[in-house]
């Protein structure tokens, strides 16, 4: 091994500091919060949280298909239990259809409906041009990036976390 190739597998081996690991926190903190509060106000006059929205934008996105809902658990990141209850409002509001799976009659299978791609797409009409330069001024490059690192950073997380044993919240 030469002394580049040693180098390159010391980086890939050390793992971030807990400051910068809290570092990360407060960055992905800030960022939320902002993404919340953009996409809040393009859904003030619709009918659905930012949950929903986010459920339904993923449907949106891969609507040549039905998505199973284990997908949508991890790609807008909730539990199976919020998923479940929205997915079950956005079928309500017919913004959404389910179906079991004809192989795994376990596995419940979502598509968009056309009153759902409406619903997406007005609420891109309200955040065509609201998102402000921190989004809509990204670089291309920075934003594969971005998309590429927050979506492996976000299948550790899921891997590491239902690994830990962290006290449960008491009720109030």
């Amino acid at each position: 091994m030469d002394a580049t190739t040693e180098s390159v597998a010391t980086q890939v081996a050390c793992p971030l500091s807990l400051e910068q690991q809290v570092d990360l926190m407060r960055l992905f903190h800030g960022v939320a919060y902002e993404v919340r509060h953009t996409l809040s106000r393009a859904l003030h006059r619709q009918d659905m949280t930012e949950a929903e929205f986010l459920l339904l934008w993923t449907c949106f996105r891969r609507a040549a298909k039905p998505v199973g809902q284990q997908r949508l658990v991890f790609d807008v990141g909730l539990s199976k239990a919020q998923t479940s209850g929205l997915l079950e409002s956005l079928r309500r509001k017919q913004y959404l259809s389910g179906e079991r799976s004809v192989d795994d009659r376990r596995r419940q299978l979502w598509q968009i409906t056309s009153l759902g791609r409406q619903q997406v797409e007005e609420v891109l009409r309200h955040l065509d041009g609201n998102t402000g330069d921190w989004l809509a001024g990204l670089h291309p490059e920075v934003y594969r990036l971005l998309v590429q690192g927050l979506t492996d950073a976000l299948a550790q997380a899921s891997k590491s976390v239902s690994s830990l044993d962290l006290p449960r919240r008491e009720a109030a």
